[in-house]
């Protein structure tokens, strides 16, 4: 299969400064194969984080042995490559490969770039199963860390469930939720574009730019609020209304990457007063599943491909931005400035 050779690589070289460059496309192993871009997602989240010059790792520096950030000295710094969407064609095999093959798509867990090499055995454990478009497995990461959500609430039948924030990944929480027996989740956000979308997938929803929300919402549910609040805004704000939102010793459980301080939550009020259980969801960064060891990172990714092969997920219409790398400074423009005019941002080969 032919391949273009040229390897165009994205990189973030300072706060709102993104370079598009081309590197070396680098040597076939006996043992590897060669990848391809068809199509990256980026990542609303991670991406905007290290973007804007928020990223908790160029502020402090993280102990692997501790888990902690120990110091305000630097762990990273600019240049930074970034992504971790990928989905790609095979065009070539080592000559020790015979578990993948040529035109096989793979799920590419790496900084944006048109050429990756991976090992057979990544490549086998990332493979996308035949019926799933490039379009449609560009949204596995995206399933699995809403799927890690799902996992870490105490959700039962009858169970009344919010998602606070409806990207991407709050759209993906509230499609799972309702296969999981939710008979009615409720979907909140600022945007009504993105409110107008979780309502087709069948959320009802209630916008927080309207006066009162939280009212409007505890009230909605006698007075009680929700046994479970998903957030998956990244928004301080956010977070503090999904405690409120939340009844007497719910569960808010929280999906997002949050950056700086914590301004806007406020701990003394109802967090202290109705018993909030909160709870970090975490799906990578060697931390392992509250399942584990039957659930772990290769289990949630292949049940996201499950998901998807099945059409149990509508991704159809996420994609609402296309961009050549070569236009990658534009991509990330609009991901960081117009929230109000995307909900997924993809680059192309």
């Amino acid at each position: 299969m032919a391949s273009s050779e040229k390897n165009l690589k994205i990189i973030i070289s300072d706060v709102e400064t993104v370079e598009v460059y081309e590197a070396d496309c680098g040597l076939l192993k006996p043992d590897s194969v060669k990848i391809e871009t068809i199509i990256a997602g980026i990542s609303s989240g991670t991406e905007k984080r290290w973007y804007k010059g928020e990223a908790a790792s160029l502020h402090q520096q993280w102990d692997n042995d501790l888990r902690l950030y120990t110091s305000n000295t630097n762990q990273a710094s600019y240049p930074k490559g970034i992504g971790y969407e990928t989905i790609g064609r095979v065009v070539e095999v080592g000559s020790q490969v015979n578990c993948i093959s040529l035109g096989d798509l793979v799920w590419v867990d790496k900084p944006h770039q048109t050429i990756n090499f991976l090992t057979a055995q990544e490549a086998k454990r990332n493979l996308i199963p035949e019926g799933i478009l490039p379009d449609e497995a560009v949204f596995l990461p995206s399933i699995r860390i809403a799927l890690g959500g799902i996992h870490d609430a105490p959700i039962f039948l009858g169970s009344r469930i919010a998602v606070v924030g409806v990207g991407i990944i709050g759209l993906m929480t509230v499609q799972l939720a309702l296969l999981n027996g939710v008979e009615e989740v409720i979907a909140v956000d600022l945007l009504p574009e993105r409110l107008q979308v979780a309502k087709e997938f069948g959320a009802r929803t209630f916008n927080f730019g309207e006066e009162d929300c939280t009212v409007a919402i505890k009230r909605y549910w006698n007075n009680q609020g929700a046994d479970v609040v998903i957030e998956t805004s990244g928004n301080y704000c956010g977070l503090n209304e999904a405690i409120r939102i939340c009844r007497v010793g719910g569960t808010v459980v929280c999906v997002s990457t949050y950056a700086g301080a914590a301004k806007h939550v406020f701990l003394g009020e109802e967090f202290h007063r109705n018993r909030i259980n909160l709870v970090s969801s975490m799906t990578v960064n060697e931390c392992p599943h509250r399942f584990a060891p039957i659930w772990n990172l290769e289990r949630m990714n292949q049940y996201a491909l499950y998901l998807l092969k099945k059409r149990l997920l509508k991704t159809s219409g996420l994609i609402t931005h296309r961009f050549p790398f070569e236009q990658a400074k534009i991509a990330y423009n609009l991901l960081a400035e117009k929230p109000e005019q995307y909900l997924k941002i993809v680059l192309e080969r």
